[in-house]
């Protein structure tokens, strides 16, 4: 039938070759494949100053995108390089269309997605041009008739150009001048000099997005992402970037459970002098960049350190609430336990749970206490339940996604005969919990054995 409504399409049309025009809306044809947006090209380009988390963040976006959208995902194009990068300003929109068009050509109706980066500035070469900094009065306007300011891509430019071909989401990263600098402490002759150069383009960033349809770009403080994974929020971070970019929720957070924020104090590891000079600078400048101008346009504010309780107040409640987060045979398994225990050994675990700041030796004598008040038959349930705990921790811990996969082999090996029984059932347990096939196979010898 599809193929059948695709010929009545042609014929109805036959004149029709590809445009721009075609590539925005997608094929005509009712019956194939994703929707029309979904046809539509999405294009996600990740934008901030150097030593905001480029390296770090983008690579957390393509797992996902490349679980929803499989080869249809287009990253560091080396092509869209070379037209965003190196053609003159006037040459890019007609190469652009023949760059689509020739992408649109051979992907048909397939859904695509281009992610694109560039920090600001870009690259190594040549930065003398702006060396220094948001000190240089005429620097932004320079940069801005360069075509290419800070040697990066135009960024007003690209928001124009491929808002006629594709649904466009810039996702900025803000990260505090002091730890932005030192991340590449190394340039610019110098870390004043480097923070003066990223003041610059701060100042640039925010002059572009004022003029962008709001509903086309958010911001977000490496900050509130490293806060929100320490404290395990990955769902919220994973929530909040799927209602904006439209990837799944679910691979998003597998994603960011994976996260490692940066190990670098800069600011017990700068200077004192520089350190001091820094925050000055950000003090003086920041009012006008984006983040205070723009706070409505913010992704993950409530995880902003200084809107939360103090460390100390917080610090017991939050791996309190670590140390109860379970799966549910875990939370099954201690609940069994607790309706077992009398009123004073109920309140004699609570207290073991609720001594996070207690030392060592402390919290060693309160769980020796609770031990020698639980019976036999309340000890095995304890084991059991700090067995179960402790398998579902290291499961969790796994890099394994079984909705990438279609089928589990079990192969029978050398173990005795009712341990690979045992295997089995787990085995075909876990299969059927993820909706998986189950293949168990055996040597033949061995299985004449068994019978």
């Amino acid at each position: 039938n599809g193929m059948q409504q695709q010929l009545e399409v042609q014929q109805q049309q036959p004149q029709q070759q590809p445009n721009s025009q075609q590539f925005q809306s997608g094929s005509s044809s009712p019956s194939r494949g994703p929707s029309e947006k979904r046809r539509r090209l999405q294009v996600v380009y990740i934008a901030g100053v150097e030593g905001t988390g480029h390296h770090g963040f983008m690579p957390l976006l393509l797992y996902p995108a490349v679980r929803e959208y499989g080869g249809g995902v287009l990253a560091w194009w080396r092509s869209l390089r070379e037209v965003l990068l190196k053609c003159p300003p006037s040459e890019r929109r007609a190469k652009l269309n023949m760059l689509l068009e020739a992408m649109q050509t051979n992907c048909q109706d397939e859904p695509r997605i281009l992610f694109e980066w560039c920090s600001y500035p870009f690259g190594e070469e040549h930065r003398e041009r702006w060396a220094d900094g948001v000190a240089d009065t005429d620097a932004l306007a320079r940069e801005l008739r360069s075509g290419n300011p800070g040697n990066s891509v135009d960024l007003r430019e690209f928001v124009d150009i491929f808002s006629e071909f594709a649904d466009v989401k810039v996702l900025v990263l803000h990260r505090g001048l002091i730890s932005a600098s030192w991340s590449h402490k190394e340039w610019d002759q110098g870390l004043l000099k480097h923070a003066r150069i990223l003041a610059l383009f701060m100042e640039y960033l925010t002059g572009v997005l004022g003029g962008l349809d709001p509903d086309m770009w958010r911001w977000v403080a490496y900050e509130d992402v490293c806060n929100a994974h320490l404290q395990g929020e990955h769902a919220a971070v994973a929530a909040a970037l799927s209602a904006f970019l439209g990837l799944p929720a679910a691979t998003l957070q597998r994603s960011f459970s994976h996260f490692r924020p940066s190990s670098k104090d800069a600011a017990a590891e700068m200077p004192g002098e520089t350190l001091r000079e820094i925050r000055a600078l950000e003090d003086r400048h920041s009012d006008r960049w984006f983040p205070s101008a723009f706070p409505g346009q913010r992704m993950l504010a409530e995880f902003d350190a200084s809107r939360q309780p103090s460390a100390s107040s917080a610090a017991a409640p939050t791996r309190v609430q670590a140390d109860t987060k379970m799966d549910a045979a875990t939370e099954q398994a201690f609940t069994k336990l607790i309706e077992a225990l009398s009123e004073e050994q109920r309140q004699l675990w609570l207290d073991v749970h609720q001594s996070a700041n207690a030392t060592e030796a402390q919290r060693s004598e309160k769980v020796k206490r609770l031990q020698a008040m639980l019976s036999e038959d309340q000890m095995f349930l304890l084991k059991k339940a700090l067995i179960t705990q402790e398998a579902s921790q290291k499961a969790s811990k796994l890099d394994v996604d079984p909705t990438a996969y279609t089928c589990v082999h079990m192969w029978l090996g050398g173990c005795g005969f009712g341990s690979e029984v045992n295997n089995l059932m787990s085995a075909a347990v876990f299969c059927m919990q993820n909706g998986l096939d189950c293949a168990a196979s055996c040597a033949e010898e061995r299985l004449r054995r068994h019978r």
